[in-house]
């Protein structure tokens, strides 16, 4: 029965984002996305500082900040979407701070490569480098986000930025 609810769910909302907040529902989970900003912009050592009028939550433990570098990259073996992450990059180091509203301050320069076929800031088929706490502290699951600033080692034009939090992967995280 549950997967004929699956089935009706999906046929029923279409595709892109509205299909993965479906998931999350029909799941138990919860992951919040904010575009912080929307359209290309270069980044570079002085920083930019980041806002938005939406409350940033720290909904789960994967937390963080992502830079679009790219879009129109279709998904591809892992050594070809290296190589397209390492050429929109070129040689250029990230780094965000997260500020929360208890006045905390998190420093983060673990970069992940992230891909998404429906696109957080463009139409679709978007890469982006997240950067996240997991190699130092984690930012507390419930905190609130007061300001978000991210730099980069030397100018690098990207086509936009948005903070994502999910709790799908807390369980995983906690066994291993």
């Amino acid at each position: 029965m549950r997967h004929l609810l699956l089935l009706i769910s999906v046929l029923l909302s279409g595709c892109g984002q509205r299909l993965e907040q479906l998931f999350d529902l029909l799941s138990g989970h919860e992951t919040q996305t904010v575009v912080l900003v929307g359209k290309p912009v270069t980044l570079g050592p002085a920083g930019i500082a980041l806002k938005s009028s939406e409350t940033i939550k720290v909904i789960g433990e994967e937390a963080g900040v992502c830079v679009v570098l790219r879009t129109g990259i279709v998904l591809a073996p892992q050594p070809e979407m290296d190589r397209h992450y390492q050429e929109a990059l070129s040689g250029t180091k990230l780094s965000s701070t997260i500020t929360l509203k208890s006045g905390q301050v998190f420093q983060s320069s673990s970069v992940a490569q992230s891909w998404s076929k429906y696109g957080k800031v463009t139409s679709g088929d978007e890469m982006a480098a997240c950067l996240s706490c997991a190699c130092g502290p984690m930012l507390p699951v419930g905190s609130e986000v007061s300001k978000i600033e991210v730099k980069s080692s030397s100018p690098i034009r990207v086509l936009g930025m948005y903070w994502e939090s999910t709790n799908a992967f807390d369980k995983l995280s906690r066994s291993n």
